[in-house]
């Protein structure tokens, strides 16, 4: 039952994210769909505002993930889709990503810069896989 992360040597380094994550023994997987920045009635929090979603969006992972009965420490890998993607957004994602993530195992990820989700004014959707130790 455990968690390994990868950020060999002989690969290039990494800022936030792992190479790869192997997890071995007996445990709970989970699937998480794609988690967007909506309140409770499904307004959009922060429309256009990519900083505030990407908060809203977290807060909403955290939320899934406790439901779960998961934490953030057990994630394993996140895949980050970015409407409009531009370089500068790189930053202030990251620091809104270090805010939750730990530094020292952070989950393997990707960014994938899109056109559009599936709901106007959008910006950011994040879907996450967890496995938790039994």
């Amino acid at each position: 039952m455990a968690k390994t992360y990868l950020r060999p040597e002989n690969l290039y380094p990494t800022f936030g994210y792992s190479h790869a994550v192997i997890v071995e023994g007996p445990g709970k997987h989970i699937v998480f769909a794609g988690q967007v920045p909506f309140d409770m009635e499904n307004r959009v929090i922060g429309e256009n505002d990519f900083e505030a979603q990407a908060v809203a969006v977290f807060e909403n992972l955290g939320r899934a993930l406790e439901a779960a009965g998961a934490t953030y420490a057990d994630l394993t890998k996140l895949v980050y889709y970015v409407v409009d993607f531009e370089e500068p957004l790189r930053t202030p994602l990251a620091a809104i990503r270090d805010r939750y993530l730990s530094a020292a195992n952070p989950p393997a990820s990707v960014l994938v810069g899109v056109s559009a989700l599936a709901v106007l004014g959008v910006r950011i959707e994040i879907e996450a896989t967890a496995f938790i130790d039994q």
